[in-house]
């Protein structure tokens, strides 16, 4: 008990440095550093799954209808492969698939587009 009281009396030690906490105690914020960053990471990956959802439910709705208009395109494509069809409806064929054409490219543009307003989706730049 004697040393213990000597031991206070005598101020902080050497290699501690005045007005701070002794080493030891520094030490034992690292677990709280440590479960912090964890826990940053883990918000972090969760807003990034967030993300990779809605980029693949994008990406799903814009396939959907594309899946849509090639089954139009198909159909019309049948049809005219037939003898039933004259010159002239041909050339309508060939124009409604010429607008089908036309269509995946808007969609492709479109979902592109909304892909591209996700946050910290790979590839685009905010």
């Amino acid at each position: 008990m004697q040393a213990e009281l000597e031991k206070k009396q005598t101020g902080p030690r050497a290699s501690e440095k005045p007005g701070r906490a002794p080493e030891a105690a520094a030490g034992s914020f690292k677990p709280a550093e440590k479960t912090t960053a964890r826990i940053f990471d883990l918000n972090r990956f969760a807003g990034d799954n967030q993300t990779s959802a809605e980029l693949v439910e994008t990406v799903k709705n814009g396939l959907d209808e594309i899946d849509s208009v090639l089954q139009k395109m198909r159909a019309i494509s049948e049809e005219a492969s037939g003898d039933k069809m004259s010159a002239y409806e041909r050339e309508l064929a060939q124009k409604a698939i010429d607008g089908y054409i036309a269509e995946v490219d808007r969609i492709v543009e479109e979902t592109e587009s909304k892909a591209a307003r996700l946050p910290n989706t790979p590839g685009t730049q905010h």
